[in-house]
């Protein structure tokens, strides 16, 4: 709600996790158009791992106490055509995961979601 009553449109910075490690270092090697940095002040496509690269530096115990996994993937859309770079996240995406169906990944999300929401009930009710 902030960011639509300071901006006129969505920005260009975006992140996910897959689930994997694995995964998403795959999707950030195999990516062609988007530039591998841990900088995002520049106009071209630009993707990271941040707890391999910009917070690597940052115990791995301390980066998980404040929400960072290691899988996040993190993309800065820069000017190219929007049809060539979400095509060349597909393509990554799908060497990354070629026996991955999109439901499945999104049903696992979803389902570690419960899974930790109905852990915290149990926690809240000394289950």
């Amino acid at each position: 709600e902030l960011h639509w009553r300071q901006a006129s449109g969505s920005g260009s910075l975006l992140s996910f996790t897959t689930g994997d490690v694995n995964i998403s270092q795959t999707i950030v090697e195999e990516s062609k158009l988007f530039k591998i940095t841990v900088s995002f002040g520049n106009v071209a496509s630009l993707i990271s791992l941040p707890c391999f690269m910009s917070h690597a530096s940052i115990p791995a115990e301390v980066r998980a106490a404040r929400g960072l996994p290691d899988d996040l993937v993190r993309i800065s859309a820069g000017v190219e055509d929007v049809d060539d770079l979400i095509a060349d996240l597909k393509q990554a995406m799908d060497k990354a995961m070629p026996n991955v169906s999109p439901t499945r990944v999104v049903s696992l999300t979803r389902e570690q979601e419960l899974e930790q929401r109905i852990k915290e009930l149990e926690s809240q009710l000394g289950i």
